[in-house]
Order: C-alpha cells, then structure tokens, then sequence
C-alpha cells in the first residue's frame, strides 16, 4: 500500500515553470550597459562620458512595464552570469552600443 501511494506520488507531474517573457532589445542593451558600467567601475573607478550617454539612451527606450527595477536586476544579473567573451556576448554588446552611437546617444 506504501508502495502505491509512493509510486502515485513520484507519477505525478509537477505544473510547468512558467516561462520568463522574452526580454526586449532595451531590456537587454540596458542591461549590457549597466553591467559594462559597473565592471569598469570595479575595475578602474572611472567611466568614460559617452558609457553614461548609452545607458541613459536605452533606460528611455524602455516602456513603463519594463521599469520594475527588480526585473532589470534579473536581465543584469542573467547577462553577468554569461561568458563575458564568448563572442555571441561581445556582438551583443558592441551592437547595443553601436545602435544607440548611431541613433544619436552621445552628444
């Protein structure tokens, strides 16, 4: 009977995760931002003028539900836990930054 209710327990699935909504291109170069900012701060105590500019031109691009603070903190935190040079990172980054220079974000 044990044995039953034991099997029972294990056959029973578990409701599915609920997947994260895709993260918005502002979301994510915002995030790189941030994330580049705060590395460069650690590791020289400056950060060059134009970093602020492209940080604050993607913080715009993002839409009143993507301001929740804590969900920025989850992307930040998702993208530093990625491999900082793989190249995919890298691209990602460069185009985050190279969209915004383009768009007009540095003076």
């Amino acid at each position: 009977m044990i044995a039953l209710a034991l099997l029972a327990a294990l056959t029973q699935t578990a409701p599915a995760p609920q997947a994260e909504p895709p993260l918005s291109r502002a979301e994510i170069c915002q995030a790189h931002m941030t994330v580049m900012i705060e590395d460069e701060m650690t590791q020289t105590g400056r950060v060059a003028g134009p970093s602020w500019f492209i940080q604050n031109w993607w913080e715009a691009k993002l839409t009143e539900a993507e301001q929740d603070e804590a969900r920025r903190k989850q992307v930040v935190e998702r993208l530093r836990s990625r491999d900082a040079n793989a190249p995919d990172f890298r691209a990602e980054r460069l185009g985050c930054v190279t969209e915004a220079f383009e768009a007009g974000a540095v003076p």
